[in-house]
């Protein structure tokens, strides 16, 4: 969403922090291709995750760490270098050639018998839930908003 010429994503703290974390890159990678081509549909979310793999999880560091035959144990063990989810993870290492086709499906078959498309093993501690949780409460939705729609830039008074 744009304000003029800020822009805002809004995220919603309910999932793991892996995949806030690949959201935000993928947003982010929007507002970088997208902007001014105006690009929209599914070459437009495409490019956005290719954007969010390649920013979250660089090509020269997925290939110095990852093994050359990875496994489910393997991948969760590297997700903790990258804060990314093991499906990311899958996905990143079969975009820059380091899994075969047959590797990256037989990979997402387990992936997805041990439920973790939708939860993360090994997920790191995360503190900021608790704060969102309270700045959220402490404010009403109309203040909250008037809050964000605030100029940026506004002028200050010195005390």
């Amino acid at each position: 969403m744009w304000k003029q010429t800020t822009p805002f994503i809004f995220l919603k703290n309910n999932k793991s922090s892996e995949h806030s974390r690949y959201d935000a890159a993928h947003e982010l990678g929007h507002l970088v291709l997208h902007r001014h081509r105006g690009l929209r549909g599914r070459g437009a979310e495409q490019e956005a995750d290719a954007f969010a793999s390649a920013f979250l999880m660089p090509k020269g560091s997925v290939i110095a760490y990852a093994s050359t035959y990875p496994t489910l144990a393997t991948l969760m063990e590297l997700k903790r270098i990258w804060t990314a989810s093991v499906a990311a993870l899958n996905c990143r290492l079969h975009a820059v050639g380091m899994l075969s086709d047959w590797q990256y499906r037989t990979l997402c078959i387990q992936i997805a018998q041990h439920g973790y498309r939708t939860k993360q093993p090994n997920r790191p501690h995360v503190r900021h839930r608790r704060f969102y949780r309270r700045f959220l409460q402490r404010y009403t939705k109309k203040e909250l908003i008037d809050h964000m729609w605030r100029a940026p830039c506004a002028s200050h008074s010195p005390s």
